[in-house]
């Protein structure tokens, strides 16, 4: 299943998570970098660590990218791609994809979602495809279209179509989907629930009769 998550993500993204740790400033580039399972992990030298407030970007010709070296105070609000591997404090909001390595306080509302070492404490609402990695966690609700959960979620999952747990996910909360699969050894508290917007229970139950 990795393997197979892997290659969806280079398929649709090809994004490999990796920054120039020696950039300081925010970078706009038109050709996205490869996303992979060999993403090598940063550490934020907090010497030369930057805040910028209030920041918003809104290039169509490039992307968005916050490197390891970076804290973002403040809301970001882009029609670009987003990439993270820094930390951010405030809410993130494009019309295309996020990809995030690192920290976000506040809430995600994007196109869709790639999740690989990040930790997230807010909403994440995505209109298409969500996939959250192993040593992911997210405390908050998620919307999506469909998943792909490796990692961990600390509230409700609302999938409009397939939800796909491998044997490292963990769920604490409740999920309503369309259809799921889990592997064996994914862990879930809470209820599950498929296939019910079109459903009419009383309909079902309804066997013309009185009790």
């Amino acid at each position: 299943m990795k393997n197979n998550f892997t290659q969806a993500l280079r398929e649709l993204t090809g994004f490999d998570g990796q920054s120039d740790s020696s950039e300081t400033s925010l970078n706009k580039d038109s050709a996205a970098p490869n996303f992979s399972e060999d993403i090598i992990e940063e550490k934020v030298n907090s010497s030369s660590v930057k805040t910028i407030k209030d920041f918003s970007e809104s290039s169509q010709d490039s992307c968005t990218r916050i490197t390891s070296t970076m804290t973002i105070t403040g809301d970001i609000k882009s029609s670009d791609n987003v990439h993270i591997h820094g930390q951010v404090f405030g809410n993130v909001k494009t019309n295309a994809t996020v990809y995030a390595t690192d920290l976000i306080l506040g809430n995600v509302s994007a196109q869709s979602g790639f999740f690989k070492g990040a930790r997230i404490k807010g909403r994440v609402s995505l209109t298409d495809d969500f996939a959250l990695g192993e040593n992911s966690t997210i405390v908050g609700d998620v919307k999506c279209k469909n998943a792909h959960i490796a990692g961990k979620i600390k509230g409700n999952c609302d999938i409009e179509a397939s939800a796909n747990l491998t044997s490292t996910a963990l769920l604490s909360g409740d999920i309503i989907t369309s259809d799921i699969s889990t592997e064996q050894g994914a862990k879930i508290i809470g209820s599950i629930s498929t296939g019910i917007k079109d459903l009419d229970l009383d309909a079902e139950f309804d066997f013309g009769g009185e009790l």
